[in-house]
């Protein structure tokens, strides 16, 4: 999956609130790229570029690859990558991904523990549609704590219910509930929305 305008409406309230500081770093879990729908929004990208005071930008949109059924968009190779996003909101980026991409940390999110020196490194730790497709959740989930610094935001924008033949694992919220409250987290925010489109 790739960064949606959903996913970047929810960067903006947790801006919004306090959350979100300058020049902070992130980390994805599976490096992203930028979707149609999300390039199809200037609104979207320019409000979020607004919130973090930087100058307007716009991203080249592709044309739509949609799926057989539903709203679902394959994502084109030449989507862009999100971390010229990212970088042009002022963080430092950085990705967890086996496949290869430039610049990614190779970690198979099954087995692999997180590097000491990126332990506690990240103020942000996104999940934009990447834990469903591995088998070993505890260690999936165990990264992206190890991941996250003190105080740091975690967002995990997964297919819950429904999606029955995407991934290996179909979230509830009640999952999320427990690893917050399993953990101490401070729980943000949550909706039921469909919003992969």
């Amino acid at each position: 999956m790739g960064m949606t305008s959903f996913d970047v409406r929810l960067l903006s309230r947790l801006r919004d609130g306090g959350y979100l500081r300058d020049r902070a770093a992130v980390v994805e879990i599976g490096a992203q790229q930028l979707s149609n729908d999300l390039l199809r929004a200037p609104a979207v990208i320019n409000k979020i570029g607004q919130a973090f005071g930087v100058a307007p930008m716009s991203f080249e949109k592709l044309a739509d690859e949609r799926i057989v059924h539903g709203t679902l968009e394959h994502l084109s190779s030449a989507a862009p990558a999100s971390r010229s996003f990212w970088e042009w909101l002022g963080y430092g980026y950085a990705a967890i991904d086996i496949d290869g991409s430039p610049g990614s940390i190779p970690l198979d999110l099954n087995f692999d523990d997180v590097p000491a020196e990126f332990k506690a490194s990240f103020a942000l730790v996104t999940n934009f549609g990447t834990t469903e497709h591995v088998a070993n959740q505890l260690n999936a989930f165990k990264t992206i704590h190890d991941l996250a610094e003190v105080g740091g935001v975690m967002i995990h924008t997964v297919p819950a219910q429904g999606y029955m033949n995407h991934g290996l694992v179909n979230y509830n919220p009640k999952f999320f509930w427990m690893l917050a409250r399993s953990n101490g987290y401070k729980w943000l925010y949550s909706t039921s929305e469909a919003c992969r489109c």
